[in-house]
């Protein structure tokens, strides 16, 4: 992304229009959405939000909390010695989808150097420090906040990733849960392709496959019975699938199983 040049009046007026914009990012159209808006802007709590959504659902109202002139000044110092150029963040500030991407890949360049600093540096610092997690998580409403006043709808792609890591999504108990679900089923079409073609489906293969080990395919059906519940369940599924009418089987039992298309 080619940076462009401000000078430091047209930096400072460029922050006065974002926070001309900024106090309004939703189209306030009546006496009641500029009410509603207003006391969000005296008690910006989670509570006044959820009050004001439930009582009236139907009404949008400003909501704004991050960006504009003051709060991008007053971080000035911290965005520098996190490498983000004010011209970078006028650019975010635009809902400029190259700016909001180039700034989360450097804030997910950021988390990837810091939790490998941490991993070297031994068990007791292995979590990233709460300053730099801090200006990111600033960073990442700035960026939100900026898509919602110029009615993108579409979240860029970095800032989709950058969202994922910060929140612990993919390494949440439930994710853990939801791919071994995704993979146990996974094994048995794969097992049920393999009896199709005529072979004997293996744990070994079915972790091929998978790229996994053989210990973790097994621990899928550790609860059922192990290798015997795997192949009951392979056998099962292809079953099913030869009573499935006007398929050609003899195609299916060629094609390589693509567990990534399961």
């Amino acid at each position: 992304m080619q940076k462009k040049s401000f000078t430091a009046e047209e930096l400072l007026e460029s922050l006065r229009e974002q926070f001309a914009k900024s106090r309004h990012p939703v189209p306030v159209t009546d006496e009641q959405s500029a009410e509603l808006s207003e006391q969000f802007r005296r008690d910006p709590t989670l509570e006044t939000y959820v009050r004001l959504r439930r009582t009236y659902p139907k009404t949008l109202f400003s909501s704004v909390q991050f960006g504009g002139l003051n709060p991008i000044l007053a971080i000035e110092p911290q965005l520098a010695s996190a490498g983000i150029e004010l011209e970078l963040m006028m650019g975010v500030l635009d809902a400029d989808e190259g700016a909001i991407n180039e700034l989360s890949l450097r804030l997910l360049e950021n988390l990837r150097d810091r939790r490998s600093r941490a991993a070297g540096e031994g068990a007791d610092k292995q979590s990233p420090s709460k300053k730099g997690d801090a200006l990111i998580d600033y960073l990442i409403a700035v960026m939100v906040e900026s898509i919602a006043y110029n009615a993108e709808l579409e979240i860029p792609f970095d800032l989709r990733m950058l969202i994922k890591q910060r929140v612990g999504a993919a390494k949440s108990d439930l994710q853990k849960a939801s791919q071994t679900a995704e993979n146990k089923g996974r094994a048995v079409v794969i097992g049920a392709q393999m009896i199709l073609r005529g072979e004997k489906p293996t744990l070994e293969a079915v972790a091929k496959f998978l790229n996994v080990d053989k210990k973790t395919v097994s621990g899928y059906f550790i609860n059922e019975g192990g290798t015997t519940a795997f192949r009951a369940a392979a056998k099962a599924y292809a079953e099913l699938l030869r009573d499935v009418p006007d398929t050609n089987w003899e195609e299916v039992g060629l094609c390589r199983p693509r567990p990534a298309n399961f």
